[in-house]
């Protein structure tokens, strides 16, 4: 006991471990878990207090017990169970303030505990919101370009495509030009263009069919 009240915790634990060992009791147990308690161990410390509670129920400090049982789960942040811990503690000594003061930090703590999950809850929920919103959006944004790109190009090219049809288009014709008589000499060039054309004409025409027989392949 004495390495305990120095802080010796690990002294402490040894001492309380080989007590326990030869005689187990109610104070070993019940000591063993101050000692983790201050050693911030609170896992092994609930251990502990719990093996104290059941194997000895007859004990006149199980209030004590189950006190420190509550504030072992208050600080690891199980509100639930530690309020659980100290209703047993006033059940076994209804007049203790302390309990009462615990006991009420707990359920205060539960509160805050289930207001902080919600509010985390509900930012969640719009992080997500926000998130689903962004998705949707870029995916709008990337169905409207995939949409878009395709209808813009004919714009464009509609230009062009209409000039090219333009361009094969024939010219519009124009009105005739009112007729002007023509000389005696103009007639005379006139029909000798036009005998001069036909006589040419007649003479490629023979020209082609010759050439043409000479060029047949042979059938099989």
């Amino acid at each position: 006991m004495q390495d305990y009240k120095e802080q010796k915790y690990d002294a402490a634990l040894d001492a309380f471990k080989q007590s326990d060992k030869k005689e187990p009791s109610f104070k070993a147990k019940y000591n063993l878990g101050n000692t983790y308690f201050d050693k911030g161990d609170y896992k092994s410390a609930i251990e502990s207090y719990t093996d104290a509670i059941k194997r000895f129920p007859e004990s006149k400090h199980q209030y004590n017990a189950y006190y420190n049982l509550g504030n072992s789960y208050y600080k690891s942040k199980d509100m639930e169970k530690a309020i659980d811990a100290y209703k047993n503690a006033l059940r076994l000594n209804p007049t203790d303030l302390d309990t009462k003061k615990n006991l009420t930090k707990a359920i205060q703590q539960q509160q805050q505990q289930k207001q902080q999950q919600q509010q985390q809850q509900q930012q969640n929920q719009k992080d997500q919101q926000k998130k689903d919103q962004q998705k949707q959006k870029q995916s709008t944004q990337d169905n409207q370009q995939g949409q878009g790109s395709p209808n813009d190009k004919p714009s464009q090219q509609q230009p062009q495509n209409q000039q090219g049809q333009q361009s094969n288009q024939p010219p519009p014709r124009q009105a005739p030009s009112k007729p002007q008589n023509l000389s005696d000499q103009e007639k005379k060039d006139l029909l000798r263009i036009i005998n001069d054309e036909e006589k040419g004409v007649r003479k490629k025409m023979r020209r082609d069919d010759g050439d043409g027989s000479l060029r047949r392949t042979k059938d099989w």
